[in-house]
């Protein structure tokens, strides 16, 4: 049987923010979980969708 990386997968916004919190309080080592947390974070926040719009200009219904 071969070695297999088992990385999570985040599925909500705040799961990812709690991995970031996790992934920066961890050490600087190179370790597989960190590498697999990283990639985890990298992938969720390519896919889940912002919560900004780019357009919305804070404050610009009071104009």
């Amino acid at each position: 049987m071969a070695d297999t990386k088992v990385r999570p997968v985040l599925h909500t916004l705040q799961e990812v923010d709690e991995a970031v919190k996790r992934y920066n309080s961890t050490d600087w080592q190179p370790e597989e979980e960190s590498i697999s947390l990283w990639e985890a974070i990298r992938e969720a926040s390519l896919e889940l969708p912002s919560q900004k719009d780019p357009l919305n200009v804070p404050g610009e219904d009071s104009y």
